[in-house]
């Protein structure tokens, strides 16, 4: 068993694909699952990002939190 050749097919095989289809054969991959279990995980933490990030993104796009290092901490457990 060729442990590059694999993984040179894996990524040809994954750049193929559109970006959607290639993070559920990862998610099944990586984590064992059958592929609609995958999918179903994909779309319930796509709709997470949607709720939380409050951000529509598009292809090519990434959306991250930042604080600034100046930012004080805020103690919320009073």
């Amino acid at each position: 068993m060729d442990r590059k050749k694999d993984t040179a097919y894996g990524i040809n095989r994954l750049e193929s694909k559109n970006a959607r289809a290639a993070i559920i054969e990862k998610i099944s991959a990586d984590f064992n699952l059958m592929p609609i279990v995958a999918e179903a995980y994909y779309k319930q933490i796509s709709t997470y990002f949607q709720q939380h990030a409050d951000v529509q993104l598009t292809s090519g796009q990434i959306c991250y939190e930042a604080v600034a290092a100046e930012e004080p901490a805020v103690n919320t457990s009073l």
